[in-house]
């Protein structure tokens, strides 16, 4: 099973004609999974894929398992929402819940069975909300991010890092982690520690994601601010015929698809795909098919 692109939709806003240019070669067809054919949580919060293709979502009932028939669903240990879920490079799923965080792996019988890495936090590190974004490390790290604080978890144990603020994202590009805090200042794992990266371009504006786009270049998308490419140590706006758009209507997530092509997935205004040229390929939205535009 290939899959490009799986949309959970949320809420519904009107949408102007959008780009100089004619878009919309090729819409993929879009179909609709109801809480009643999958069975399980009404919210979906984080999605991840297999090398099989077998999708995983974080669902606020446990974990979401389809292989494109059928729809498991399995609780962590305490019972609660997960938020998020990542494939691990030995093939474990990772999640992160609420005061809650492990894995899922295949028993003897094949059926995923939950382990807790809690007992491996002190008890005051054992106090934490929730989970919200997990990366999965080239080295074989797998970090996960609360509100307070992000975690690398090694066999061997967990490791605690703390910031002096909130913290509002992690994503990971090109073998860097990068997180960010609330008042809006970028960080970078440099092996040891975390150290802020002088990105004044970027200074007050809330990054979404960071995506790979080469072997020294990331893309840095913004919630209001449009899209940012850093090439080494270079930082410039990526300009593109959307920008006024993206801009109003909000970048809320991005992926980087085949052939370098960029989705970027709006609060107002439904899905925007990029070629790597920066021109708009494909706007999917609710008059062609996504229940709305969130």
């Amino acid at each position: 099973m290939r899959l490009g692109v799986l949309i959970f939709t949320l809420a519904v806003s009107a949408m102007p004609a959008l780009f100089a240019q004619p878009v919309n070669l090729g819409l993929p067809p879009v179909v609709h999974y109801t809480r009643q054919a999958y069975r399980a949580g009404t919210q979906n919060w984080d999605i991840a894929q297999d090398d099989r293709g077998m999708l995983f979502f974080a669902n606020n009932e446990g974990l979401l398992q389809f292989d494109g028939v059928y729809w498991n669903l399995y609780p962590i240990a305490n019972g609660t929402c997960v938020r998020s879920v990542c494939i691990g490079q030995d093939g474990r799923i990772y999640v992160g819940g609420q005061g809650e965080l492990g894995y899922f792996q295949p028993d003897r019988q094949g059926r995923l069975t939950y382990h807790s890495l809690c007992h491996l936090l002190s008890a005051q590190d054992a106090k934490f909300e929730d989970v919200w974004d997990i990366v999965a490390a080239a080295n074989g790290d797998i970090w996960f991010r609360t509100d307070d604080f992000v975690l690398r978890y090694q066999h061997s144990g967990i490791q605690v890092y703390r910031f002096n603020r909130t913290i509002s994202f992690m994503g990971y590009a090109n073998a860097v982690l990068w997180v960010q805090d609330d008042a809006r200042r970028l960080h970078r794992w440099n092996g040891d520690f975390f150290e802020a990266a002088e990105l004044t371009a970027t200074t007050g504006s809330t990054v979404t994601a960071i995506l790979p786009f080469g072997a020294d270049t990331v893309l840095i998308t913004t919630l209001k601010h449009g899209i940012y490419c850093l090439s080494g140590n270079r930082l410039q706006p990526w300009q593109t015929p959307a920008d006024a758009f993206l801009r109003e209507k909000r970048i809320y997530h991005a992926a980087v698809l085949h052939n370098r092509r960029v989705a970027l997935a709006s609060s107002l205004g439904g899905l925007v795909v990029l070629d790597a040229d920066r021109r708009p390929l494909q706007h999917i939205q609710k008059s062609n098919g996504l229940q709305n535009n969130n």
